[in-house]
């Protein structure tokens, strides 16, 4: 993969731009691979809007709706909602009936490829996931690795391929939580792991991602330890194999409040280069 480690990027910090394949969609560019043109974005979609063209796109799709509401197809898509459509998806409709804003996450070119009334009817080779509203999941508080337990963490599986066995799910921490005496290992994955922040705070070793915190992290790079002072809800995917966690030998200080010391690409220095944090007071 051919893109850069972005770890991480608050999307408040970003300014919108015209999205060039959707006439009045506005997006944030949170990711790119400059050879694939694969693609993970902020999209912002105002009120009434509409596609007027089908289409179905020669790369797998997933989004997470983060406002309003999107109609594919047949299928309202609230806030909350989580959504796969595999390679050669045919997109007969797309409406949103109020300003809508989601995550789209695109494997491979986001050049849409139009269809032609008469035209063979694309066959995607994947099934794909429609309309799953994650308020209706319930929290998987199983123990999956002890070396995390501190965090009194809960799992939602939104999907995992059936070939690749990546994995993408929403994360919960609990509050008020951070390692033992106040230091813990960092783990590493031998595939990429992405994510963004949907709701609260994470603390880790480059610093504290609030809500719209992004991050494109390539394998075997490690991180951690993490603690959360309010608890978070984090859309994690696990990019192209398997989710394994491997763990450092050696023990890292943990804060609540650790210094930010982003990765970021060239273009993204200058948005980044000073730490974003919300006044709720």
């Amino acid at each position: 993969m051919s893109r850069e480690h972005v770890e991480f990027i608050q999307s408040q910090v970003l300014g919108w731009k015209p999205w060039p394949y959707q006439q009045g969609v506005q997006y944030k560019e949170l990711s790119v691979d400059n050879e694939s043109k694969a693609t993970t974005g902020i999209f912002k979609y105002p009120k009434d809007w509409s596609e007027k063209e089908a289409y179905w796109l020669e790369s797998e799709e997933e989004f997470f709706i983060l406002s309003g509401e999107l109609e594919i197809n047949e299928t309202r898509y609230s806030a909350g909602f989580y959504g796969y459509l595999p390679e050669s998806y045919l997109r007969r409709k797309i409406k949103a009936s109020k300003e809508t804003i989601i995550i789209r996450f695109i494997d491979q070119s986001p050049i849409p490829v139009k269809y032609n009334y008469g035209d063979p009817i694309p066959q995607p080779k994947k099934e794909a996931v429609e309309g799953i509203n994650t308020f209706d999941m319930r929290w998987d508080k199983g123990v999956h690795d002890k070396k995390l337990l501190h965090l009194d963490f809960g799992r939602k599986i939104l999907r995992i391929d059936p070939n690749t066995k990546a994995k993408t799910f929403l994360y919960m921490v609990s509050p008020q939580t951070y390692p033992e005496n106040w230091q813990g290992p960092m783990e590493q994955h031998p595939t990429v792991e992405e994510a963004i922040c949907i709701a609260g705070t994470l603390a880790g070793n480059h610093g504290v991602m609030r809500n719209g915190a992004y991050f494109w992290r390539p394998p075997k790079i490690p991180h951690g330890p993490y603690g959360s002072i309010t608890g978070c809800v984090m859309l994690i995917r696990f990019v192209g194999g398997e989710h394994i966690n491997y763990w450092s030998k050696e023990l890292y200080p943990f804060k609540f409040l650790p210094e930010y010391n982003p990765v970021l690409p060239d273009s993204m220095l200058d948005a980044g280069k000073d730490e974003w944090k919300f006044e709720p007071y």
